[in-house]
């Protein structure tokens, strides 16, 4: 059998595709068969294809097995110089690692290793170049342990996908072109070519969980119950990817209909969510429309939501207990927060608000410093509370003019400039009262409420004064205090936001 064989060893299509643009390839080789597998394939294939430098090995050297593990790292490097490729190794301490973190051993090594291949990587990558591609050497019966272990630890249908061929990073692509192999058909594969490779001896120690499912689990399953186990789980995870796949865009379609990103709201030309999402900076869900959901797809949302609020950091993997808590804070009043993986979620009157913790953290230390202007102002607009405002005097203004400030938008007021020399604007403070058209008055704080202004917001929102009382609280009120009269002077405020 030799790599072109069916059901051997070969890159599909979609992987040859990824290699007819030039562009950096790595291969994570350890030595064993099945990464020599990929290297091999590789070499095959440099001759057929413009990579756009040598090929590189990523070797990883985890400081575990002694003597054994320097002869592995020799011997990669000696097949990279056989076959001119770049070599680049790395030492590491799993054990230490694994006793500081908490970690298992085996989970410490491949967080260092997969450290070290994304470092190389995007250390080497230049702006402007087709994304890298980062080879590994997963095979068939890898694709079926992860998913069986993934049922054992209670997943959703995420982790019944498993691996796929080709993983998008955002500074290269993962490809693993021997899920569809078995190992069985990888070491003939090197019988064919006469190729040497070296063994692991700790993968039969049981100790690993991993070794235990191949080892131990998976025999038993083979003997005892089905013979094709390996088969009927990597159905399962295409079954389940497929599904995936679709679900993820009727998942998609559902967020764009009840979500509001604060970044592109307009503030005061929505609903008060739209309002509230712009100044604290957050992804808001529509309390109404997410509940009238099913059970089913109100999950999806939740993870798909905490995706969107991640997007150029790290996503959080939410518990299934974590997705629900989420889930549930929807039914909460307003006011309520909850914190979770850096994120704090935020109950509004109409719905619920993701924002980063920093950001809220932030929120809540803004004193908001008093700014005093004069009503003479006729200078350039200056930033307030993530927009622009600007001042304009007029004098002397018309019955006309005073019938039309009726319909001013919320970002803009106008004010008598009679006697008036300065305008302040500052924050909330305790027993400030508003005045309302008509003559009644009532404290601030109560006024919040009326406008579904969220906590943490009340202590940095901007408020008009004329030294004494309050003439406008910014988009939300205007004040029955220095009402625009025929025959006087006026100072119109406007604000946009940036």
């Amino acid at each position: 059998m030799d790599s072109n064989t069916k059901g051997g060893p070969a890159l599909s299509p979609n992987v040859l595709s990824l290699l007819t643009v030039p562009r950096r390839v790595y291969a994570a080789v350890s030595g064993g068969a099945d990464s020599l597998a990929v290297a091999a394939l590789l070499d095959d294939a440099k001759r057929a294809h413009s990579f756009l430098q040598t090929p590189a090995i990523l070797h990883v050297h985890h400081g575990l097995r002694g003597k054994d593990a320097d002869a592995d790292e020799r011997f990669v490097a000696d097949w990279a110089k056989v076959h001119g490729w770049r070599f680049c190794s790395t030492h590491v301490d799993a054990a230490e690692t694994a006793r500081q973190t908490g970690q298992s051993i085996e989970t410490a090594a491949r967080v260092l290793r997969y450290t070290f291949f994304a470092r190389v990587v995007e250390e080497e990558w230049v702006e402007g170049e087709a994304k890298p591609l980062l080879f590994l050497g997963h095979h068939l019966q890898d694709q079926a342990e992860s998913i069986l272990f993934h049922i054992l630890r209670g997943c959703g249908p995420d982790g019944l996908s498993g691996m796929t061929e080709i993983e998008e990073r955002p500074a290269f692509f993962l490809v693993r072109p021997l899920l569809s192999v078995t190992k069985e058909q990888i070491l003939q594969f090197h019988r064919d070519r006469h190729s040497s490779w070296r063994e692991d001896h700790t993968n039969q120690e049981m100790e690993a969980t991993r070794n235990r499912l191949r080892g131990m689990l998976f025999p038993a399953i083979r003997q005892e119950i089905n013979p094709l186990v390996d088969d009927a789980l990597v159905r399962l995870s295409t079954i389940a990817r497929e599904e995936n796949a679709y679900l993820e865009k009727v998942t998609a379609a559902a967020f764009a209909q009840i979500s509001t990103n604060g970044k592109e709201a307009e503030p005061f030309l929505a609903s008060s969510l739209s309002r509230n999402a712009c100044f604290l900076q957050s992804i808001a869900l529509s309390r109404e429309k997410f509940l009238a959901q099913p059970v089913a797809l109100q999950r999806r949302l939740v993870r798909h939501w905490v995706a969107r609020l991640a997007e150029g950091g790290e996503t959080a993997t939410l518990s299934f207990e974590d997705e629900e808590e989420i889930r549930r804070h929807f039914e909460r009043p307003s006011g309520k927060c909850l914190s979770l993986y850096g994120m704090m979620f935020l109950t509004d009157f109409e719905g619920v608000h993701a924002l980063s913790l920093a950001r809220f953290q932030a929120l809540e230390r803004e004193a908001g410093e008093g700014r005093m202007l004069s009503v003479e102002y006729d200078g350039q607009p200056f930033t307030l509370y993530s927009g622009q405002c600007a001042l304009t005097r007029v004098t002397k203004v018309d019955s006309a003019t005073v019938s039309s400030l009726a319909s001013l938008p919320a970002a803009c007021c106008a004010v008598d400039a009679t006697g008036l020399e300065a305008l302040t604007w500052r924050c909330a403070q305790p027993g400030d009262t508003f005045v309302s058209f008509g003559g009644g008055s009532k404290p601030l704080r109560k006024m919040w409420n009326a406008w579904h202004i969220p906590a943490v917001l009340r202590q940095t929102w901007p408020i008009l004064t004329d030294g004494k009382d309050i003439l406008w609280v910014l988009g939300l009120g205007r004040s029955a205090k220095r009402v625009v009269q025929p025959g006087r002077d006026m100072v119109v405020i406007n604000w946009r936001r940036i």
